[in-house]
């Protein structure tokens, strides 16, 4: 299986599931998805999103210059653990807002509620388990969930990643090598990684942020 994952383009800070990207970030999402348009086709690749809304505009930029089918998947949200203010998040706004995209894998309405470490990972993991019979699969999502796929897509079990996690939560942090910037790919094959996370556009846009 060919799987390309795609950290969310830079967004606007917050604590909410809806923060939209910055003017950054739509440049970033445009200059991915022109890259891919030029450089790397994406015609039989199914695609998959987190509901959370800088993905869901990213998705959406991708989907719309490339023309894929991209599946809203609330499986891929991002992991919040104890004592970050999160709310609940309702999809029927954004059905019409991204109605490029596919709501048909998605659940009614996001419950952000305060997760740990093993049921993001279950969470997770349920969706890769669903990906066997996808020969090749875009994924646009958030760092912490880029990073537990990216995990497990090379070969890590759901049981190793929960203790290496646990035993140490910042290790799920963006920053860690192999870092995951915003607007990063990373190509893996055969549970190999063949693009560590990169932003693909930079050598030919000379566009660095």
């Amino acid at each position: 299986m060919k799987l390309l994952i795609i950290r969310n383009a830079e967004a606007n800070q917050s604590t909410s599931t809806n923060e939209i990207l910055s003017k950054t970030g739509v440049q970033q999402a445009v200059a991915t998805s022109n890259w891919f348009l030029e450089n790397f086709s994406l015609k039989d690749y199914v695609g998959f999103s987190s509901p959370y809304t800088r993905s869901l505009q990213t998705a959406s930029i991708i989907q719309h210059l490339n023309e894929i089918e991209i599946f809203v998947d609330d499986r891929l949200r991002e992991h919040h653990g104890s004592g970050l203010p999160i709310k609940g998040d309702k999809f029927k706004d954004k059905r019409d807002i991204f109605s490029n995209l596919n709501w048909k894998k998605a659940n009614a309405e996001i419950v952000c509620k305060n997760e740990s470490i093993n049921d993001s990972v279950d969470r997770i993991r349920d969706f890769y388990s669903s990906l066997k019979k996808v020969e090749k699969a875009v994924i646009i999502t958030e760092a912490k969930t880029a990073r537990m796929l990216i995990d497990m897509a090379t070969g890590s079990g759901p049981e190793l990643l929960k203790q290496k996690y646990e035993a140490n939560h910042n290790l799920l942090n963006e920053f860690l090598p192999p870092k995951i910037e915003t607007s990063s790919v990373t190509l893996i094959e055969d549970n190999l990684i063949k693009w560590e996370p990169k932003r693909v556009y930079i050598k030919q846009y000379g566009y660095r942020n």
